[in-house]
């Protein structure tokens, strides 16, 4: 009802009390499971004077979970969280120079693509936005920062069951057996450079 009274935002008097309850709102609707309300409430926030960094974060973690109702969604209503997610991620990327939430919207991105059955797309994604996941790597080392807080962890492993969900299906026919055994050899080196160089982001091996 607070925010409702407010339709194009608040007033300077109440701007900071409107961002933090709104926030509060959000993980509080997060935590009862109600992830459509919660998006509800990020876009309250943005209502609200954000300062840029925090405007940063904030998007991302909405285009996130604009992708989690999308996937619990279907038709016209996962097409339109799945619109809201990227129109979120554009910006990010549009309005920042390459750093965590760029390095979290190619992941985002990639994740829609998959959803909607478009891997060659997703594997484009990954590769057209590898040479800012690049710099995100040079950048954590110049900081020595771990390299497990690197969104290149989980674009190289979703690129690489890509490779090996492909590789399974062109291994299966003696026609195109070669090219499936390329297919599953690219997966495996995306693998072991995930296991080798960011260990940490996926946990201990089982």
């Amino acid at each position: 009802s607070f925010f409702k009274g407010f339709p194009k935002g608040p007033p300077p008097e109440l701007m900071e009390l409107w961002g933090e309850t709104a926030y509060r709102y959000a993980q509080m609707l997060l935590s009862k499971g109600d992830d459509k309300g919660a998006v509800e409430a990020y876009r309250y926030i943005l209502m609200g004077n954000v300062e840029k960094d925090v405007k940063r974060q904030i998007q991302t973690e909405m285009a996130e979970l604009c992708v989690k109702v999308g996937l619990d969604s279907s038709g016209a209503e996962r097409t339109k969280y799945f619109k809201e997610g990227r129109d979120l991620c554009n910006e990010v990327q549009w309005k920042g120079d390459p750093d965590m939430f760029f390095g979290k919207t190619v992941v985002i991105l990639t994740h829609m693509k998959i959803a909607e059955g478009d891997k060659k797309g997703a594997q484009k994604v990954i590769n057209e936005y590898m040479p800012m996941l690049r710099q995100i790597d040079d950048n954590l080392k110049k900081e020595n920062m771990p390299m497990r807080y690197s969104p290149m962890a989980q674009c190289r492993f979703l690129y690489g069951t890509l490779n090996e969900e492909e590789g399974k299906k062109l291994f299966a026919d003696k026609s195109t057996e070669a090219e499936g055994l390329k297919q599953i050899e690219a997966a495996l080196r995306h693998y072991f450079t995930v296991v080798i160089k960011y260990r940490p982001a996926i946990g201990p091996p089982k």
